[in-house]
């Protein structure tokens, strides 16, 4: 199957390279908390190895504004073909659970407090500690 980079099977030595490289590659991003007073950034990193994402959610947090929140700067070539569930450490109104994070094919990174997706507080301490997802591109 074809990965993101060629749309046909590749046909030589170079378009094999490339081909290679689009799909095994490690790289890092810088992530944005938003739904905070404030919007605290932190760098994380993924790898991506036949076509499943690994991704290290960095430690971010800050004071809850409202009750929605979102992990922004996920870069498109990581976004799933369909909606990705995943459970991770969430925090919320300063306490750390597991919650899910919803990988949206175009919405990005938006975390739930709890593992039946519910809001978070308003007011208090939200964010992540750090995690490991891991979640399919097709």
């Amino acid at each position: 199957k074809p990965n993101r980079t060629f749309t046909t099977i590749p046909s030589d030595n170079r378009e094999w390279t490339r081909y290679l490289q689009g799909m095994f590659y490690a790289r890092e991003t810088t992530m944005t908390l938003l739904g905070c007073t404030t919007e605290p950034e932190a760098i994380a990193r993924y790898t991506v190895s036949a076509g499943i994402v690994c991704l290290c959610i960095p430690a971010l947090s800050g004071t809850s504004n409202d009750t929605l929140c979102f992990l922004n700067g996920l870069p498109d070539e990581i976004l799933p073909e369909r909606d990705q569930t995943c459970i991770a450490r969430i925090i919320d109104n300063g306490v750390t659970a597991m919650g899910l994070v919803h990988i949206g094919t175009d919405t990005g990174v938006t975390l739930y407090k709890d593992l039946d997706g519910n809001a978070f507080t308003g007011s208090g301490t939200k964010g992540t500690n750090y995690s490991i997802i891991v979640y399919p591109l097709d």
